[in-house]
């Protein structure tokens, strides 16, 4: 009996969990821009950390194999996609198209 409780507790936890974690990731923005020029892990490292200087920008994940940044915005923020490219612009890369990709998550 005690053992159910128990699994019955963590199932229902679990389900919350879930269910919070999806409600607060419903208006996260995503961006995607596709960047050229990068070379080397060095170029990453050096665009991830411009980017991540926009008080926008929560967090940055940059893809040399792909040759495209992923931004996550802080909740409740925007960015014009014109900073974005000029940031690129200013370490040496080239900027391509930036998307929202929010819903593709």
């Amino acid at each position: 009996m005690v053992g159910r409780n128990i699994m019955r507790q963590s199932i229902i936890l679990a389900v919350f969990g879930f269910l919070a974690a999806s409600a607060f990731g419903a208006d996260e923005t995503v961006l995607e821009i596709d960047i050229n020029g990068m070379t080397c892990p060095f170029c990453v490292y050096s665009l991830e950390k411009e980017l991540g200087k926009l008080s926008e920008v929560e967090q940055v994940v940059i893809s040399l194999k792909l040759s495209k940044a992923r931004l996550t915005l802080k909740q409740g923020t925007h960015i014009d996609y014109d900073i974005l490219q000029e940031v690129v612009l200013s370490v040496g890369f080239t900027p391509g198209d930036v998307r929202d990709v929010s819903e593709e998550n």
